[in-house]
């Protein structure tokens, strides 16, 4: 099942030494964890670390201030900010994670936050890039390989690239019409064909659209968004599996 809670954790800054435990793309296990041993950072300089460093702010004073459009709270989050840098070093980081029950491991690279020398503090890192990509659900067999394959590619994108994985999960949504049988007309227009046999999950794939279609033409798509769509995809590709199960349930149904 999926698990909002350590996907929204895991697309922040993390505390290096108590990083999450994560389900392995091998085994399925929830069992992978960092490996510390391989951990290895460079501090960033020049245009890299500036930008590192605006896309990994990590403020709730500030944001709360903007929202609430407090100046002195506003101004309070800056001086935090400025203390903040002083105590840490932005730096790019690459290690393994390793899984405890079938021993194979996943390359990780992304940005740390890491104490300067002479100052005390935790380490923090965000992971960008797995190698080879997480599920962020279980992809389950009875799901045909090409809605796989691309929501393998719209997780892979998350951790770095919210829109890049919107617009993924809007080619895994045209994958999952193709292969129910609709394949004529745009998106919108397949969606309506199957809501004649699928009115549920058709409407629940109406909503994905929106997510999609905001991800590839308007550049609005948050992790939180993202994350809400998984959640509901994953309950949409039941579809495939009762439609596997069923003819076989009802045999069962007749012999008794």
């Amino acid at each position: 099942m999926f698990n909002k809670g350590l996907w929204s954790k895991v697309s922040k800054l993390q505390t290096l030494e108590s990083y999450p435990v994560l389900p392995c793309p091998y085994c399925n296990s929830e069992n992978l964890k960092l490996d510390h041993q391989s951990f290895n950072a460079r501090s960033l300089s020049g245009h890299a670390r500036k930008a590192y460093v605006d896309k990994f702010k990590e403020n709730e004073l500030m944001d709360f201030a903007q929202q609430e459009d407090n100046n002195f709270l506003k101004m309070v989050a800056i001086f935090s900010e400025m203390a903040n840098e002083t105590r840490h070093e932005p730096s790019q980081f690459i290690s393994f994670f390793r899984c405890e029950m079938c021993k194979e491991s996943v390359s990780a690279t992304g940005f740390a936050k890491l104490p300067k020398d002479g100052t005390s503090g935790l380490s923090k890192i965000k992971v960008e890039n797995f190698n080879p990509p997480l599920s962020l659900f279980p992809l389950v067999n009875t799901t045909p390989d090409s809605v796989n394959e691309e929501l393998l590619s719209s997780f892979n994108h998350f951790f770095s690239d919210t829109c890049s994985a919107g617009s993924r999960l809007r080619r895994a949504i045209e994958k999952v019409c193709s292969e129910l049988g609709y394949e004529q007309g745009n998106l919108h227009r397949k969606i309506q064909c199957m809501a004649q046999k699928f009115p549920q999950e058709a409407r629940w794939l109406e909503s994905l659209k929106l997510v999609g279609n905001e991800a590839t033409h308007a550049d609005r798509v948050t992790e939180s968004d993202l994350l809400d769509s998984y959640k509901v995809f994953e309950v949409v590709l039941d579809l495939f599996r009762r439609q596997k199960i069923d003819p076989e349930i009802d045999s069962t149904v007749l012999k008794l």
